[in-house]
């Protein structure tokens, strides 16, 4: 599967390669032409995508994690917001100020003013098809819905008051020093050459962004705020101990209810889950009996073999079982050039091999 995918999607004519380091743009088409030039070119599969839908009022997800003692909290929903434009640039500032960092809002309150968690972070993602936003902490059981409280009061309260100038300079002070710091890598410079090739920007797109960085004002934050910042537009989604803080979750949906969703997100209902009074490992075993014969029927069972045939790794198993009442038990597997043999009884317990593994 893994060749039949990279024989299917990784061709040279839909690829992109560039050469940072000490060396001519000679020398670089020489060791290209001599490693690549016998690498062919193929039509490539392309797909459209359904548009994904934004939720039109707040509602409430619980993936139920038994054991887990604190909450993964994601508060999240699509964006259209595209990459490279000078919107994503206003976006990125915008979203350092609420929660790209330390300093951002949803940190300072969450984890500095409440103590709810080490860390609560934001990210305004920008994509050639749909964006995302996403807020998220993780979160001790008994403060998770004191959390998801407090990421919709900041999330409101940034959208409807502007950030003052000095935190506005502070932010765009470390994106750039950021901006600098990354030019150090070869790596960097080799993306940044990729993007204007892949999403065809201006050749000066990366020169020129410090200074659309730096152009970004207190009103474009608020503006991109309003715009992208939606806390009752949302899916609250929760990862964590269903029983002990679904309930607290119900009053930010706006419908009044959660919706839950196995590992997997396929959608269920956790009532018809519930074990129904009365049931005990006793009551199954028993019905289970009944079900295939009554005990009487079963008692008469005196030998019982079982055959479990597989394949790992390109070697064959075949296993056997063989059951003797009333307290016998075989366990052959000959392919693997052994044979244990379990008696078990009151006063008996014998392992035999027949052969050594080689």
């Amino acid at each position: 599967m893994c060749k039949d995918y990279y024989n299917t999607y990784f061709h040279p004519n839909i690829g992109y390669m560039a050469v940072v380091g000490d060396i001519t743009k000679d020398e670089a088409e020489e060791l290209v032409t001599k490693y690549f030039s016998d690498w062919e070119g193929k039509d490539v599969p392309t797909f459209t995508y359904k548009k994904v839908k934004k939720p039109l009022v707040r509602k409430v997800a619980m993936v139920d994690r038994d054991n887990s003692v604190q909450s993964t909290i994601s508060i999240t929903y699509p964006i259209d917001l595209k990459v490279f434009t000078e919107e994503a640039i206003k976006a990125r500032v915008m979203n350092y100020l609420l929660g790209g960092g330390a300093s951002g809002e949803l940190f300072q309150v969450l984890r500095e003013e409440k103590g709810y968690t080490y860390g609560a972070y934001s990210s305004t993602n920008a994509d050639r098809i749909i964006g995302n936003f996403t807020a998220s902490c993780d979160a001790r059981n008994e403060v998770t819905d004191s959390a998801v409280a407090a990421f919709i009061d900041v999330m409101t309260k940034f959208r409807n008051e502007k950030v003052s100038e000095k935190k506005l300079q502070a932010a765009k002070n470390y994106l750039t020093g950021s901006f600098s710091r990354s030019l150090e890598s070869p790596q960097t410079v080799a993306s940044f050459a990729l993007n204007i090739a892949r999403y065809n920007l201006p050749n000066d797109y990366y020169k020129t962004y410090l200074q659309k960085l730096n152009a970004v004002t207190v009103d474009d934050v608020q503006k991109l705020a309003k715009k992208y910042v939606k806390p009752d537009k949302a899916y609250v989604l929760v990862v964590g101990k269903a029983s002990e803080v679904a309930g607290g979750l119900k009053r930010f949906s706006t419908s009044g209810k959660v919706d839950y969703y196995d590992k997997y997100g396929n959608k269920y209902d956790p009532t018809m889950s519930k074990i129904p009074a009365g049931v005990t490992a006793e009551t199954v075993l028993n019905n289970y009996i009944e079900a295939i014969g009554g005990r009487q029927n079963v008692e008469k069972i005196k030998d019982k073999v079982s055959v479990i045939k597989g394949s790992v790794q390109g070697m064959e198993i075949k296993i056997t079982i063989s059951q003797k009442a009333p307290n016998k038990l075989l366990f052959w597997m000959p392919e693997q050039c052994s044979r244990r043999l379990y008696l078990t009884g009151q006063k008996a317990f014998k392992l035999q091999w027949e052969k050594k593994y080689r």
